[in-house]
């Protein structure tokens, strides 16, 4: 165990390092660019025939709100798990993460417990944490779903209101593991709420930028494609099964499924975009070693 603690100690005393942490953050800002090179290529119609008014709103308003979103979602985690981390540590935290969810392997929950055991948290606190935010998010996607969508299906609004029941009584118990952090959960289901509901706007957005139709009951159903997505840890962010999710989802609740398909792909670019950003200011602001 000495030896294991030893070791542990001199990893992180190398990935402190300023050089190490300008390298960490120019290897995300050329996975985000794959990310967009690669979603464009799967989707080339997407940046043609296009309402760029639309586009500006999702990419400048819309996402952005997403972003502040995630930070505080990855703030409000940490605090379940006893970590304190501000709001800088956790956007820095979220881009990273998001950044890392883009390869084949599911980092981004390995990066974050490891993130919250360096900021005060037991490694078994932080991974139940990371376990109550996942299903907090997913709950409150599929409750919206459920809520909002029963208008358009109610057999389907049923159904979906009922996985996001079960995902949140999940969050619930499994944060009960953790003595006193019960109190967090509201600010948590919060945060998850504004991100839930901002993305559910952005798809009603690029459907009509795309010349589509399509009302936010409907547009709910379809943004919980983004959780089958996240879930699909093996391919790199879920690529192509959010949006093959998105397309299904569509044919069950009459939204044309090119667009539907179309829509999610145009609203992960553009999150891609805004993250990407996000990396290059960070690694920007990286500084070397004073001599």
């Amino acid at each position: 165990m000495p030896i294991v603690a030893n070791y542990g100690a001199a990893l992180k005393k190398w990935a402190a390092q300023p050089t190490v942490q300008r390298l960490a953050w120019a290897v995300a800002v050329i996975v985000f660019i794959g990310g967009v090179a690669l979603s464009i290529r799967a989707n080339p119609k997407i940046v043609q025939d296009i309402d760029y008014a639309l586009l500006g709103l999702i990419l400048f308003v819309l996402c952005p709100v997403m972003t502040a979103a995630n930070m505080l979602i990855t703030r409000e985690i940490g605090r379940v798990a006893g970590a304190n981390l501000d709001y800088a540590q956790s956007l820095r935290l979220a881009v990273m993460a998001t950044a890392i969810n883009h390869l084949p392997a599911p980092g981004g929950a390995i990066l974050r417990t490891a993130a919250y055991h360096d900021a005060g948290a037991t490694l078994k606190d932080a991974a139940i944490a990371n376990a109550v935010g996942g299903f907090a998010w997913m709950g409150v996607t599929f409750l919206q779903a459920g809520i909002f969508g029963a208008t358009v299906s109610f057999t389907l609004g049923a159904i979906f209101f009922g996985i996001g029941a079960a995902l949140t009584i999940a969050s619930i118990w499994m944060a009960r593991k953790r003595p006193g952090r019960l109190k967090d959960l509201p600010a948590l289901f919060g945060v998850c709420a504004l991100s839930a509901f901002t993305y559910a706007i952005c798809i009603v957005a690029a459907v009509r930028a795309l010349g589509e139709s399509a009302a936010f009951a409907q547009a709910v159903f379809i943004s919980t494609s983004g959780v089958i997505g996240a879930a699909a840890s093996i391919a790199p962010s879920g690529l192509g099964i959010r949006e093959a999710a998105a397309a299904g989802l569509g044919v069950l609740i009459n939204v044309d499924p090119a667009a539907a398909f179309s829509a999610t792909a145009l609203v992960h670019i553009a999150m891609i975009i805004i993250m990407g950003l996000c990396a290059v200011f960070f690694a920007a602001s990286e500084r070397a070693p004073a001599s």
